[in-house]
């Protein structure tokens, strides 16, 4: 039988405010696999958001007090019909001891709406070490992106591969292009 920490919140879609604040609960950095938070999401009426009949889903973005940065983390849709998920602490995230700022999303691929922002606590257990900043991948790959996209003047053009007889047809060659010349 698993023991779980558990929080239950409740949140509303509304204009006035999304902020909740502290969710009144600590986590500890041992809570491996136990630690968890269930959401219910209501609209601005205070009815439950079904999720079976919108195609939004949850996403909740989390901001560490040492600066490591987790997005997309993995939410579980409970009960459809009544609008309640869990986000069930990742491991990686339960190492940062401090406070967890937490952002939540309901979004598709043309729509966003910003649900919810609230904190957690993470308190040491005294059992590990100190745990270096981490950011998640998902954060890494649009910075490059965006970066490479903004500033393509400045990068030199990727590598190509081509056989020795194709390198050598080719009637003119980029100084700023890397060749690779397969022999094979």
């Amino acid at each position: 039988m698993a023991i779980y920490k558990n929080k239950d919140i409740e949140t509303n879609i509304n204009e006035r405010d999304a902020e909740l604040g502290n969710i009144n609960v600590n986590f500890y950095t041992e809570d491996n696999g136990t630690a968890s938070i269930r959401i219910s999401i209501k609209n601005q009426q205070g009815v439950p958001i079904n999720f079976s009949n919108t195609d939004m889903l949850p996403r909740l973005d989390l901001y560490a007090k040492d600066g490591s940065i987790f997005t997309k983390e993995p939410i579980e849709i409970i009960l459809a019909e009544q609008g309640l998920i869990q986000y069930k602490v990742s491991d990686y995230v339960i190492r940062h001891e401090g406070k967890m700022d937490c952002k939540l999303f309901l979004e598709n691929s043309i729509e966003s709406v910003h649900v919810a922002n609230f904190y957690f606590v993470i308190k040491d257990s005294g059992v590990t070490g100190a745990i270096g900043k981490e950011i998640h991948v998902d954060v890494l790959e649009d910075m490059v992106r965006n970066t490479v996209l903004s500033n393509k003047d400045k990068f030199v053009v990727p590598p190509k591969m081509y056989t020795r007889d194709e390198y050598n047809q080719l009637s003119t060659k980029d100084s700023n292009t890397l060749y690779f010349i397969s022999e094979v």
